[in-house]
């Protein structure tokens, strides 16, 4: 109780359950993560997700020697792309059908060999949840817009080549903290490389019906086909942002208003790897399990980071994620809004 009554009746206690509902109130709606066992058979399935998947991107964790695959819905069945090649086309086989609660996989990647742990993240296409991909033919005009469905302005950007034609088919990527002129420049998530001030997006800003090109062989080479995927941030469920590292194991606190399931994160510098955590390898803190997808190296362990109630802890000293003065970008997705989180 109150010794003196509120003001008015618009005042409420300071209390979790009086913040606003968030957007999304049940994260694995729309984006989840589930492990698997290969089996080399087909008809392998991969269920759990809670969902029917139109971005599934699976990598195995216990050996190296072969890339991440993403597959999509308007690509459609049999055709992955492998995450740290650039040139390369797409995969036969690989998942033979998308399903009500996951996937269908051949046996060929990702279900190659018998016995491999893998982990599968996977998210559905929505508007309301910040996400839209679709794919486009480029025109070799310069400059070309591509019209996109999120409605508000994509603050990451991730366009691939389809074309085996082109010997330059890297995963370009923007991202809205790369630069305080981000239009200016594009990195590759199939690279370790900083990112690079080019004319990838012909230096214009994107705004929430379009995203812009150059006439480059990345982007926009005449009669090539390309594949984007674009996100915005959600309050309470994803966000896509940036911090600065202090080479400390008491490292910086990263304020994502949800407690995290998934974050991928990149030193802007040159030769650091996109590395990406999850709550399904590591569902109790400290997170300790990390897949570098710029790479076709297995899982390493260590102590990285605490997976909080409203965004993320560093424990770590790491050039890939905090070194002194670094700048970091990334993308992370919600296991549930700060509203609703519950220590673990």
């Amino acid at each position: 109780g109150f010794k003196y009554g509120p003001p008015n009746d618009d005042y409420k206690p300071l209390n979790a359950a009086n913040l606003p509902e968030p957007t999304i109130k049940k994260p694995t709606d729309y984006f989840n993560t589930v492990l698997y066992t290969s089996n080399a058979t087909n008809g392998k399935t991969v269920t759990g997700v809670g969902f029917s998947p139109d971005l599934f991107w699976a990598a195995r964790r216990n050996a190296s020697g072969a890339s991440s695959q993403i597959y999509d819905t308007v690509r459609g069945v049999g055709k992955g792309l492998d995450v740290a090649y650039a040139n390369d086309t797409e995969v036969a086989d690989g998942v033979t059908s998308f399903d009500s609660d996951g996937v269908t996989l051949g046996a060929t990647w990702p279900n190659a060999s018998n016995g491999d742990s893998w982990v599968a993240w996977s998210w559905k296409e929505s508007a309301s949840a910040g996400f839209d991909m679709f794919g486009y033919t480029g025109t070799g005009n310069n400059p070309q817009t591509r019209a996109h469905s999120l409605g508000v302005v994509p603050e990451m950007i991730i366009v691939k080549s389809l074309d085996s034609g082109e010997t330059d088919q890297h995963w370009v990527v923007y991202h809205h903290n790369s630069n305080t002129t981000p239009e200016d420049y594009f990195g590759r998530l199939n690279t370790s490389d900083a990112f690079e001030d080019l004319e990838m997006w012909n230096d214009t800003a994107p705004t929430s019906s379009v995203f812009t090109t150059q006439n480059h062989a990345i982007t926009n080479a005449n009669g090539s086909t390309f594949i984007a995927y674009l996100w915005a941030s959600v309050e309470g469920y994803s966000k896509v942002g940036s911090y600065r590292g202090n080479n400390s194991s008491d490292g910086p606190f990263i304020y994502t208003g949800f407690k995290p399931a998934w974050f991928m994160v990149k030193n802007i510098a040159n030769g650091e790897s996109w590395e990406v955590y999850d709550n399904a390898r590591d569902p109790h803190n400290v997170i300790t399990s990390r897949l570098q997808v710029d790479t076709n190296n297995g899982e390493v362990t260590s102590t990285f980071f605490d997976f909080l109630s409203n965004g993320i802890k560093i424990r770590n000293t790491s050039g890939g994620y905090n070194n002194n003065g670094g700048t970091f970008i990334y993308l992370a997705f919600a296991e549930s809004p700060f509203k609703y989180a519950n220590a673990k």
